[in-house]
This record gives structure tokens, sequence and C-alpha cells, in this order.
């Protein structure tokens, strides 16, 4: 069954039952950070006997933390192994683990901090000092592992080099915790070594600050299905302009005990801060029709209410309760149909910047045969997965609207390809079984499999049922996201879809409404940032 997680603080959960939020779907959040007082860390808030593992004992939900590492200070913290495997033990396949949470692109990230920052040898003592001339503040600044790990690492000088220790490092964590990392990646894509290196559970970061959701999610889910696991989504409310984290806690609270900017490299700039609401909601039912298993959020606590004393919904509050809603109304969202899959080469074992041109890979420079796969992959992606149409205000890059139906998987050759019709072969190794197609064929088939078609530059998908199939419609254009007026829709936005279903009916269930039908063709005026759900 489809999960939501919730964050769990002792000072908010009975006013997150209270407001309907803690349902049959959901799930527990447990927020870990190295800023915490001892008291609110894993060991102690989550001890047997304590108020949390008595909510879990009675829920019998899922459970996991965020975070073992990642987007914070990296913390040497000692989790309670006998604790872990007593959650395990009480809740199996529930207990979900550890967020890793965009543990590739920190530890390039931190290296490039460390070298601006400038050094004369590459020793924990150097890596240290470097980041303290540049971030004065009560932690060190580093996200993937201690200085002491960091120079033990070796400055990587190639992307192999670097993969080779991102990997290893990934080996290290699995360790700690009992082999139960969720790897949470945004920029930096690697389902291929997460599986490979033990992971069961796949949860991309969606948002603002990443491009190309639909990669993001296309990748996630094929993998999991070739490998027979799970996937879920991370959603994330940043981003804006100017840039910031979207906080509606007016008493500057939050799960993280970040007291203000001198404290951890953050800003928030209140409800206007952040993504458009619009988006949130888009992300929500985009990630439960297109697969996600489960849904997890990125500063939930600083958002849901408007302070932590009367406990009242703010509109992102009121988002999770509309989607919530939408979710029990309807608990079996089909599958989604994907009848062609993208065939990724085996030594690409990360995908980032599918839009950039240089020959660089993972921060460093690639040359020869790999540079060209690297370009083929680039554009054959690019072409079937973000190929945008023209659109307006400033949340254009992640939910995008394309002429290509959302109908595609992404994964690597050697899992299992039996539900798929027709591959882009990208791999470089002919697959027998199944027809290959080009990139510029795609949507000519899809447009013979797929039991509609959908036409006015929006971005649309279908699920199958037992006994028919929904369509979703998102319009992801037209959204102005400001600090200074919060979310605005543009009027050119607005789009006119019409849909030609080849057998039976279109039938309205939620969102924009049919404006005219004919001859199984129907007109749907669908806003900024406004969304259709429909069953044929």
């Amino acid at each position: 069954m489809f999960c939501l997680l919730h964050t769990y603080m002792p000072e908010t959960w009975d006013a997150q039952v209270r407001s309907g939020l803690i349902d049959k779907y959901a799930g527990i959040r447990f927020p870990q950070s190295a800023l915490l007082e001892q008291h609110n860390k894993f060991n102690e808030a989550a001890k047997e006997g304590g108020r949390l593992y008595n909510i879990v004992e009675e829920m019998k939900c899922s459970v996991y933390i965020d975070r073992l590492q990642g987007g914070a200070f990296y913390e040497d913290y000692e989790y309670d192994e006998r604790l872990i495997e007593s959650y395990r033990e009480l809740l199996g396949e529930r207990f979900l683990g550890f967020q890793m949470h965009e543990w590739m692109s920190n530890y390039r990230g931190d290296i490039k901090k460390v070298l601006k920052g400038g050094i004369s040898a590459w020793t924990s003592d150097e890596i240290e000092k470097s980041i303290r001339r540049q971030f004065p503040y009560p932690l060190t600044f580093l996200e993937a592992m201690n200085a002491r790990e960091m120079a033990g690492f070796g400055l990587p000088q190639t992307w192999e080099e670097f993969l080779r220790n991102s990997e290893e490092l990934y080996r290290r964590r699995q360790k700690t915790t009992l082999g139960t990392l969720i790897p949470c990646d945004s920029y930096y894509l690697a389902p291929q070594p997460e599986i490979s290196l033990g992971s069961k559970l796949l949860m991309p970061e969606i948002g603002r600050q990443t491009p190309d959701t639909r990669i993001q999610i296309a990748y996630s889910r094929g993998m999991a299905r070739a490998h027979k696991i799970s996937f879920g989504a991370y959603y994330e409310p940043w981003g804006g302009q100017p840039f910031s984290a979207c906080c509606y806690q007016k008493d500057g609270l939050n799960e993280w005990n970040i007291g203000k900017s001198t404290d951890f490299p953050f800003e928030t700039m209140g409800e206007n801060g952040g993504s458009s609401r619009s988006m949130q909601r888009r992300m929500y039912i985009y990630a439960y029709f297109a697969g996600a298993q489960f849904i997890s959020e990125e500063w939930g606590m600083c958002n849901t209410f408007y302070d932590w004393k009367d406990f009242e919904l703010s509109p992102y509050g009121e988002v999770k309760a509309d989607f919530l809603r939408l979710v029990d109304k309807y608990p079996d969202p089909g599958e989604i149909y994907t009848p062609v899959a993208v065939l990724l080469p085996e030594d690409l074992q990360v995908l980032e910047g599918m839009h950039r041109t240089e020959d660089e890979y993972l921060g460093y420079p690639c040359h020869g045969g790999f540079a060209e796969t690297l370009r083929t992959v680039r554009k054959a992606v690019c072409k079937v997965f973000s190929d945008a149409v023209p659109m307006c205000g400033n949340e254009t890059t992640s939910l995008i609207n394309s002429e290509m139906p959302d109908a595609i998987d992404l994964l690597h050759a050697g899992g299992d390809l039996s539900r798929y019709e027709y591959v882009v072969n990208l791999s470089g190794k002919k697959q027998k079984s199944k027809r290959e197609i080009s990139p510029d064929e795609v949507i000519t088939v899809l447009r013979g499999l797929l039991p509609c078609s959908v036409s006015g530059g929006v971005h649309w998908f279908v699920t199958r049922r037992r006994n028919g199939w929904y369509l979703i419609i998102l319009n992801n254009d037209g959204i102005e996201r400001t600090v200074e007026s919060g979310d605005k829709a543009l009027p050119e936005g607005a789009r006119t879809v019409k849909v030609s279903v080849k057998q039976g009916s279109l039938k309205h269930l939620e969102g924009s409404g049919i404006r005219a039908a004919e001859n199984c063709t129907y007109v749907i005026e669908i806003p900024s940032g406004g969304w259709f759900l429909g069953e044929i």
C-alpha cells in the first residue's frame, strides 16, 4: 500500500494526528541532525519503550531515518546496532533504513569546497583549515565524510578515481547501517551502483532545484522494475526567486534545529520562499500515479503548520491533506504504462547533466570513446525525456510540458525487460528479444500503442487498471514564484488540450473539467499549473 512519510517530533506529532494527516497511509520520517541535542537523536529518541517506539509498535507503519548524511554537517554518530535490529524485528520490510542524501554530489561538493579554500597538502588538518576559513559555522561544513576520512581517500584526479572512492564510501555506510541505505539522489543519479551495493529502495529527490523530474522518476522506476525492488520520491520545497527554502513556521523552529543562517548556509524567506504550492501538488500527483510506492519530504515540519503552538495548517499542509484525500479516493492508481525502455551503457554508472555539452563527467574531463558515448546518451535521453515545449514562468526545468508522452522507462541492460515491447538501445549490446527503435521513432510507436492521444503541449501519461485506464495530464506551464508575491499564475500559461480516445469514452474525475466532447475527441481547458485526472 502507498505510504506518505510524516516527520516525527514529540512536540508536533499529536497535532498531525488531530489534523487528519496521520491516517492509514502514514509512515514516519525520523529527522536526525548533528545540530540536535542528544536526547532528540536516534539512540535516545527512538529507544525501546520510548514514545516513538510505542507509536511505531501500535501503528506498525513504515519508518526511516532522515538522514545518515548529506545536505548537512557530517557527524560521526554511533548508531545503536541493537536498536536498529529491534526496529527491523518489529517492522520487517517496513523498517526502510537510513537516507543517504545526495551522497555522490555531496562528496564532489566537499572536494570543490576544500580546493577553493586553498590547501598545501591533502591532510585532515589542511582540509579542516580550508573549510573553516570559508565557513565559520559551529561545525565543520563537510557533508559526505569527516576530514580524516576524506584525507584517507586521497584527492581523486579522474572521474574513475572519484567513482571508485564514492562506491567505497557507500560500501562503508552500508556496513554502518546493517545494509539499510536508502539513496536519495538529485544531480548525480546512481541507481546502478546503489543496487549493486545492496540497496533495496530508491528515493530520488524531486523538486524545483533539480531539473528533469521525468528522468529521475523514469530511471528509478525502470531500475526498480528491472531488479524487482521498490522506489519512492523525496519532495524538497526549495526554489523561488531569490533561491531559498519555503518556511511557513513563523516561530523560526525546524526539525534540524538550525537557528539562523550563521549556523548553516541556508536562507528561508518565509511563506513565499521556495517553490510553489502548485508545484508541490503536481509533484505529489505525478509521483503517485507514476509508480512511487512512497513519498517523503524535506523540511516537512517547517512548512506543515504556521506555528507549533496553535498548529493551524498552512497552505503547504493543506496541499498534503488534499493529496491524502485524493489517495484515499483513488487507492489503486493503476500501473503506469511504459511499453518502451531506453537502455543505458553499463559503463555509464551515473547520469548527470543531460543538457550539458562539455566532455566532462562527474566534474572531470573525459576523452575518446567514453566521451562519444556520453554525447550520444545525452542527446538521446534529452530527446525522449526532456524535450520541452516553450514555457513561461520561473518553474520550467523540473516538471516540463512536452509533445512526447511520458510512457518510457530508463534503465541499464541486464535486468528484466519482459514488460517492454520496444527498446531504444544505447547499451552497445544487441537485444535479441526486443525490437530496437531510434529516439526519433519513439513518438510514432507510442501513438500506436497508447489508448489515446493528447495534443496541446502538456505533460501526460496513462496508467493501466483492471478495467480500463487513468489519464493524467499536468500543465506545468505558467507559474511564477517570487518572495514578493508568492504564487502567480500567468494567463499565457493556460493550455487548450484535445484528447482523442481510440475506444470507449473519457470521464472526468478530478481537476479541470471537460469543456466539449464530440466523436471521441474531448477539449479540456487547463489553467497554468493545473491538472486533469480522467478515466477511459
